[in-house]
């Protein structure tokens, strides 16, 4: 027969099959079994059943699956007209499935699911509530989880009748008619599945076990001085049987703050209950409530509606802390201190207290008195070099704590530090110690901070000490130990460590800095404090050349510069600095520099000869500029006045010279315009020279004083030069009278005539010059004649042509 046939009438069996029902199906269905057991899974046809002709199919495509997993064929077991397979170990929940393979595809003939579970546990720790009128509720334990549904039945037996109630959980309730107010109740539970049954044990309660009454009523809080917090509040109201029986209660009070609950038992029998709770924090919020129970029952009743109060501050029981921070002195000796205090930091709604006063004695007893609020807890002052005696005390209206003292001695007054101090971590704690003190201390006081600003500290009369609580890794604690002598205390030791640390933070700025030919300095911040992540052990700088040499130096962690030296001339340099924790180190980014070509010896030897070089070329410059002028332009001998002048007396001087000697006579005229004598052939002037001979008196209008030598002197210098004519008495009269005829105005604009006679043959007269004797306009006393404004010498003048030296063409200068 073809499988193609037979799978059509395996087909049309199935389908046969299957409206019969269990003709064709994996038995039993769904079963539970114990867990680990074994189980055998059947497939078997009826007798009539058409599935019987499976048989007619090659048996060795028959097969049973465990959660889609083929089984081994060596749990199987085949007979006409039974098809098994054993499993084994039963755990959880399975699936097995009895299929067939035809044409290549999987048919499933059959399945069912395992499920292992436990036997029920014995019911255990049982107990019951009775509210009376309301309710009476059993509960227990019922052990691990069986995984079968489990069911609880409840028996209860009262003066020999039995009751019962039914619970698919640990608890079971009583209808309200089958509550009893009965002394003595017997109770046990029975648990049961499909794997079996177990029955608890039988307990007795006597009545008053299992009875719950209600909460307290009317809870009040009331706050008291001492540090003390009254509770009072009544008992319930019901049941009423039980009212003259005695109570136990139980009061339980949050902090606000810290969220610790504390609980106070308080033992009662009035109706009226009170209840202290003692030692409270003053200046804190509290939050209460109260539940009770019968003095002899078990079962407490439900907490009372709670309520929240402020505790008050009795300020005699306040205990202040007091302790500070100094700088070093400053070279007058002053101190700037951090004052800081602790022990009471109140909420601003506790108005009992007022604030502090604190109170600063120096040497000479004159104390200052300061005042800060409830939010302050800190200052700064600044105390001279002698000792100072500080107080604080925390105050209200009419009362004060006792308060704090310290004694800061004068400068160089210090006592001894402690010995052998060391600080490091130890399991999530910093642990410091020292060496005990050769002289008696009071106490040491142990002082700790991460950024410098906010401190904490403790005493101790130990000489260990460890920082615990929520500590910080990768930050650096500063920590100081102080030693008090009776009040005096003694030098501080300072240490600094992590809890844990790590590699730290890149330096942000790396510079360069006078660079050199061989030799430069390098200068770098330090690695910011929240970025340190460790105690900064050492910085170390690589510098390497364009060679590859790399070389480094290191130097601690208190210094940022470092002088480079080694170097090569005009070499290109790399660099960068590490920073070093004892986790490891981080470079900086990297820096370039080149070294000069010489020195800076060299260039100041340069830069001086260079100088001494330029001032040696100045200085020769200017001597050839000035023996050039000496020999280019000399110096002109103008005499300053006319009895300077080197006359000669020639008395053979004739006329006959005038045609080529100029005029020698001296001429006094008034002169309104400047005089203007210009050589053109040497291309150079003489403009507004001025000069006055001796013996002539200018403000007279020229006329000769006594001063004059005579013309008969034998002494007298001749103005006549060497072979030129001399004017005749007549002449010089007629030149004189026209020299009178000319007025002169005080404050008029003065000329200098020069007569024709005085000008060269060939050439004409000067502007404003005519044959004869110049004759100016008559002016009234009251009239000005204007001022030329090139004028710049006014008053008269003198000229001679004596001051040149008579030449055939008139072009020397003498």
């Amino acid at each position: 027969m073809s499988s193609a046939r037979i799978l059509l009438v395996f087909l049309a069996f199935l389908a046969v099959g299957k409206g019969q029902g269990e003709d064709c199906s994996v038995f039993p269905i769904d079963p539970v079994v114990k867990l680990g057991s074994d189980i055998q899974i059947f497939f078997s046809p009826s007798q009539d059943s058409q599935c019987q002709n499976i048989s007619l199919h090659d048996w060795s495509h028959l097969y049973w699956e465990l959660n889609d997993e083929e089984i081994p064929r060596d749990l199987y077991n085949f007979s006409s007209t039974v098809y098994s397979v054993l499993i084994r170990n039963v755990s959880g929940t399975w699936t097995v499935t009895f299929k067939v393979k035809l044409d290549g595809r999987d048919l499933i003939l059959g399945g069912t699911d395992i499920k292992a579970g436990l036997l029920p546990e014995k019911p255990s720790n049982i107990y019951c509530i009775t509210i009376f009128l309301e309710s009476f509720t059993c509960y227990w334990d019922p052990g691990k989880d069986t995984l079968p549904d489990t069911s609880y039945t409840v028996f209860r037996e009262v003066d020999g009748e039995t009751d019962n109630c039914t619970a698919i959980t640990n608890e079971c309730t009583f209808d309200n008619e089958n509550v009893y107010i009965i002394w003595y109740q017997k109770i046990s539970v029975r648990a049961e599945n499909v794997l079996g049954t177990v029955m608890s044990d039988s307990v007795g309660f006597d009545l008053l076990t299992t009875v719950k009454i209600n909460p307290p009523e009317y809870v009040v809080v009331e706050p008291m001085r001492n540090n003390v917090l009254r509770v009072t509040w009544r008992r319930p109201r019901k049941p009423k049987h039980f009212k003259h029986l005695p109570l136990k209660c139980e009061v339980e009070s949050l902090e606000s703050t810290s969220n610790t609950t504390a609980r106070y038992l308080c033992y009662k029998t009035q109706p009226e209950t009170v209840c202290d709770i003692e030692h409270v924090k003053p200046c804190l919020n509290y939050t209460v409530s109260v539940r009770c129970a019968l003095e002899d029952g078990t079962h407490w009743s439900e907490w009372s509606e709670r309520r929240t109060v402020l505790s008050l501050l009795d300020v005699r029981l306040v205990k202040l802390d007091l302790w500070r921070k100094m700088e070093a002195p400053d070279a007058k000796g002053n101190r700037k201190v951090l004052l800081m205090w602790k022990g009471m930091q109140p909420p601003d709604a506790c108005s009992a207290l007022q604030g502090y006063q604190m109170t600063i004695t120096p040497g000479d007893g004159h104390p200052q008195t300061l005042f800060f609020n409830l939010s302050e807890w800190r200052t700064w002052t600044v105390l001279g070099k002698e000792a100072h005696r500080i107080s604080i005390i925390a105050y209200t209206s009419n009362d004060t704590s006792p308060g704090d003292t310290l004694t800061i001695p004068a400068v160089g007054a210090e006592l001894p530090s402690v010995a052998g101090a060391q600080a490091s971590p130890h399991y999530n704690q910093i642990r410091i110690s020292w060496n005990n003190s050769h002289i008696p201390v009071q106490k040491y006081v142990i002082d700790w901070s991460t950024d410098g600003e906010t401190y904490d500290w403790h005493a101790t009369n130990s000489t260990s000490f460890s920082l615990t609580g929520e500590l910080e890794p990768f930050k650096c604690y500063s920590i100081a130990v102080t030693p008090l002598y009776e009040d005096e205390a003694g030098r501080e030791v300072t240490l600094q460590t992590y809890l844990e640390e790590g590699v730290p933070g890149q330096i942000q700025k790396v510079e360069v800095l006078d660079v050199q030919d061989d030799a430069a300095t390098i200068k770098w911040t330090a690695v910011p404090e929240q970025e340190r992540r460790g105690c900064i052990r050492n910085y170390t700088v690589y510098y390497a050349s364009e060679t590859g040499l790399v070389l480094s130096d290191t130097v601690n962690a208190s210094v940022f510069e470092y002088h480079l030296t080694r170097l090569r001339p005009s070499t290109k340099y790399t660099l960068y600095v590490l920073a070093s924790t004892g986790k490891g180190g981080t470079n900086s980014s990297m820096s370039v520099f080149t070294t000069f070509q010489y020195g800076a010896s060299f260039m100041k030897v340069a830069l001086l000869c260079g100088g001494l070089g330029i001032v040696f070329m100045a200085s020769i410059v200017i001597s050839c500029f000035i023996m050039a002028r000496k020999h280019l332009f000399p110096k002109l001998n103008i005499p300053s006045s006319i009895a300077d002048l080197p006359f000669q007396h020639s008395p053979k001087a004739s006329l006959n010279n005038l045609g080529h000697c100029p005029e020698t006579i001296v001429k006094v005229f008034h002169v309104i315009e400047p005089l203007n004598l210009k050589c053109p052939e040497l291309g150079c002037s003489f403009e507004n020279t001025v000069v006055q001979p001796p013996g002539l008196d200018l403000s007279s209008g020229g006329k000769p004083t006594t001063d004059v030598p005579s013309a008969t002197d034998d002494s007298a210098t001749s103005l006549n030069e060497p072979g030129c004519p001399v004017l005749s008495a007549d002449e010089q009269s007629a030149d004189e009278q026209s020299a009178d005829s000319t007025s002169y105005t005080e404050g008029a604009e003065e000329r200098l005539l020069i007569p024709s006679s005085y000008v060269k043959h060939g050439e004409s007269s000067p502007p404003n010059s005519s044959s004869g004797p110049a004759q100016e306009p008559a002016t009234g006393p009251d009239q000005k004649v204007p001022r030329n404004p090139q004028q710049s010498i006014p008053g008269p003048a003198y000229v001679t042509v004596h001051m040149f030296t008579q030449t055939a063409d008139c072009t020397r200068l003498l």
